[in-house]
């Protein structure tokens, strides 16, 4: 069974992704025919996150590789990328894929180098009163 994006984005397979209260792998899609939605946004609540990576058949360079995670109420979310880690105590130089923040928890890279590092950095969102007056 295949998904519908309603969004008529080309390649799209999932225009959602839900965090399940309890925990486990993220709910996703794109066909809302039998939908019914009751959303509860929670803050407050640790959150672990988690980067999962899954790749085309065969692998390598040149290749996509698809990026996952759970994203956390009330954070943006970027992902990051290497080529290299430091040693111990040398400073590693990350670099934010495009188009962040990523806060639907799924990205699609093409994987341009033998080898490539990624983890997800989250920020506070800081929310600001509208001025008086």
């Amino acid at each position: 069974m295949g998904f519908s994006a309603p969004t008529g984005v080309s390649g799209l397979s999932n225009d959602f992704i839900v965090a399940p209260l309890g925990g486990g792998d993220p709910l996703t899609g794109g066909d809302y025919s039998g939908s019914a939605v009751a959303l509860q946004v929670i803050q407050g609540q640790s959150c672990t996150l988690m980067l999962q990576a899954s790749r085309g058949a065969g692998g390598g360079p040149g290749l996509p590789l698809d990026l996952s995670f759970v994203p956390c109420a009330g954070f943006d979310h970027a992902l990051e990328f290497t080529d290299a880690l430091g040693t111990f105590g040398s400073n590693t130089v990350w670099q934010a894929l495009p188009e962040a923040p990523h806060n639907s928890g799924m990205v699609a890279v093409t994987n341009s180098a033998p080898i490539q590092f990624y983890r997800v950095m989250a920020t506070r969102i800081t929310v600001r009163s509208p001025p008086e007056g």
